[in-house]
């Protein structure tokens, strides 16, 4: 009798303190407005948070936000497209000046580029987070795949802070065209390495300064998805990012 009343005790007492570790858990879990401000103060606790937590819809909002980016400078980034869209004419057989396009192409071009300014991001968080999970699978890393969506889509926030200084840039210049990237270094020595060595301007554009950086901070999270040293994290996260180059290259020598 005393022995069933001990295993009785023993069960209630281990009931409370999973219903206390249960609290905790509510407790530590932090709102967006929370998320966001540890992002810069303290980003290893919002990508502890979003581990443990996670959440997908932030990168809805991160498309809307590069859309609206896109807006300000849609007329620039058409009037930057219109010799390659009278050079697709002429490839037709057709002989058309600027002025002679018509408004229909114009409106086209200004509504792909901001539904592109959309779709952009949703592709490459969605590419980012595959080869991440492939990568981790070949190391062995295991972990939720969608802890591994949260931290992609959370960590490009500081995509959305280069694509706004590219657009203040742009703005105040009058140029679309604003490389925060080795290109813009390369481009002093070689204004038109673009078309003189394609392949070392590609390798160049890959080393972009904001994307390198949401790349640290997809590697900080995946230490708390994975539960694996920031070294092997990094080394998962920057070989997303030279598989990506290879890629690309690859496909530039192709076409």
């Amino acid at each position: 009798m005393n022995e069933k009343k001990e295993l009785e005790k023993d069960m209630q007492e281990e009931m409370d303190n999973t219903t206390e570790l249960m609290d905790e858990e509510v407790e530590e879990k932090l709102s967006l407005g929370e998320k966001l401000k540890y992002f810069f103060s303290e980003p290893s606790k919002t990508m502890e948070d979003l581990a443990l937590n996670p959440i997908i819809y932030p990168i809805f909002i991160i498309a809307v936000i590069f859309m609206m980016l896109i807006i300000p400078k849609v007329n620039m980034l058409v009037d930057y497209s219109i010799p390659q869209i009278i050079e697709s004419y002429r490839q037709q057989g057709v002989n058309i000046t600027a002025s002679e396009l018509p408004a229909t192409v114009i409106t086209m071009t200004k509504v792909g580029l901001i539904i592109g300014g959309f779709i952009t991001p949703l592709i490459g968080w969605v590419l980012n987070s595959v080869v991440i999970i492939i990568l981790a699978l070949i190391t062995r890393c295991k972990g939720r795949l969608k802890g591994v969506l949260s931290v992609v889509a959370f960590s490009s926030i500081i995509s959305v802070i280069g694509e706004a200084i590219r657009t203040i840039i742009a703005l105040i210049t009058g140029n679309p065209e604003v490389n925060t990237s080795l290109v813009s270094i390369g481009q002093l020595i070689n204004p038109n390495m673009a078309t003189d060595n394609p392949i070392l301007y590609s390798v160049m554009g890959s080393f972009e300064i904001f994307n390198l950086i949401f790349l640290y901070f997809v590697a900080l999270g995946l230490t708390y998805v994975y539960k694996i040293s920031l070294k092997k994290a990094a080394a998962i996260s920057y070989g997303n990012w030279a598989l990506m180059v290879i890629i690309v290259l690859g496909i530039g020598q192709l076409f």
